[in-house]
């Protein structure tokens, strides 16, 4: 297996001698139906070129998806553009840190991190994923059995539940079987969808576990699931179950379920076996990472995500127009933040200290849609970044219109890394923490 590190729009790298049409194939595959979506400009061009990669003359160069990718003979990862530094972690490292932000994107439903045994390093996406789906899944199936209501209908002379009025016509009737109905009941049972599910993905992942010990996990997952079939469903069908399941955790493991049946469909769309995509869109994953630390960590502001106001009226009718979206809301400091995944590199040009315009006149238009006159912009910095507190700008917007008042835009750099592998989780989280509290929750 040929290996190749990438990060995100960084150098090209040359790629090994491979089928490039085919590669190209799975490539438009994989954008076309990947389950984590990007950017909205990412959402209108799903009929275009793929935008995962750069392709050209041979070589390949990441965009602004990380994470893993497997074809043919060729590893491809991909790391996050704030490792890319003179100090750059290894890949285990990496993938720590990946999985730590994964914890708190609550539309993805991956728990990667239930505590510090889980953040043991592997220098394998794909092998940490697969472990720590089957220890997840195991720790769920075997501390308390699931049973589930499943809807069924059978052929009974005697009535159970409701008549199931039109396969009874389509199916007894035409047969002149009037004294067979068909019954429709409901009935509480092991072999439910979701542990069908589970086994089915289960009997199809043994064969490329990377352990023994996972090996014997996944048997001893089977055997619990001995008196259920195995039932294939489509991701429609897997989104389906999982909006329909109240327990968060079983969320999850549909989650896991669905990332291996994505990657299996497309694999038997292009004729292949083993190749595997996990690719996660960073702004997202940013995005979402500040709001699910602030909501878990600061449960009192009671943040709100992509709160929306709106910036003016029609004057004809009186109706509100211009929708306007702010990445995070806190209600009780009537504050906005607004996260960028940019690298804000010094030493700056000039004194916009590396805030680009259009964010600036974003900023603008959040604050007067809102009536807010306190605002947030939150960059991430580089892994081991020295000095932030450097970085640190406030602009303030004075005008005749705003009276008295001003608006003031204060711009921050937020260090989500760790450079020390013994309670990571902790370390991480609590140095977040006390960064938050100093930068993002000061009045003024």
């Amino acid at each position: 297996m040929e290996k190749i590190i990438l990060h995100e729009f960084g150098k090209a790298q040359k790629l090994p001698e491979t089928e490039w049409h085919h590669f190209e194939n799975y490539l438009q595959e994989v954008w076309q139906n990947r389950l984590f979506g990007g950017d909205v400009q990412d959402q209108v061009s799903d009929s275009i070129t793929q935008r995962l990669f750069d392709l050209y003359q041979g070589t390949i160069r990441a965009r602004n998806y990380s994470g893993y990718l497997r074809f043919d003979h060729i590893e491809i990862q991909i790391f996050p553009k704030i490792f890319a530094t003179d100090t750059s972690p290894e890949a285990g490292l990496v993938f720590r840190h990946l999985n730590y932000y994964l914890s708190y994107c609550f539309s993805l439903h991956v728990p990667f991190f239930q505590d510090e045994a889980d953040t043991q390093p592997n220098e394998n996406l794909l092998n940490l994923w697969i472990q720590l789906f089957v220890q997840f899944t195991w720790q769920f199936l075997s501390q308390k059995p699931h049973f589930a209501y499943e809807n069924l209908q059978e052929q009974n002379p005697y009535f159970k539940g409701r008549l199931a009025t039109s396969e009874y016509i389509r199916t007894s009737m035409r047969k002149a079987n009037w004294h067979q109905p068909i019954n429709a009941y409901s009935k509480l049972t092991y072999d439910n969808r979701f542990n069908r599910l589970i086994k089915y993905v289960f009997e199809h992942l043994i064969d490329h576990l990377p352990t023994n010990a996972l090996e014997e996990k996944v048997a001893q997952i089977l055997r619990l699931l001995h008196d259920c079939k195995a039932e294939a469903l489509s991701i429609s069908a897997c989104q389906k179950l999982r909006h329909q399941t109240p327990n968060p955790i079983q969320k999850t493991i549909i989650s896991f379920c669905e990332i291996y049946l994505f990657n299996k469909n497309i694999n038997e769309q292009i004729g292949a076996v083993n190749n595997f995509a996990f690719l996660l869109p960073m702004e997202s994953i940013f995005e979402q990472f500040i709001y699910g630390f602030i909501a878990t960590h600061f449960p009192e502001e009671q943040a709100q995500y992509q709160s929306s106001s709106h910036l003016a009226r029609n004057e004809d009718d009186g109706k509100t127009v211009f929708l306007v979206k702010q990445d995070i809301y806190l209600p009780h400091r009537h504050r906005v933040i607004d996260t960028k995944y940019k690298l804000r590199t010094p030493p700056f040009a000039d004194a916009n200290t590396g805030v680009a315009s259009q964010d600036m006149y974003q900023m603008l238009s959040y604050a007067l849609a809102r009536d807010c006159r306190d605002l947030l912009l939150v960059y991430p910095s580089k892994f081991q970044e020295p000095e932030l507190h450097h970085k640190i700008r406030e602009f303030v917007i004075q005008s005749k219109l705003l009276g008295n008042e001003q608006i003031r835009i204060k711009a921050c750099d937020l260090d989500i890394t760790e450079a020390q592998s013994e309670n990571f989780k902790t370390r991480l989280d609590q140095k977040i923490k006390a960064q938050l509290e100093k930068l993002l929750f000061e009045k003024g």
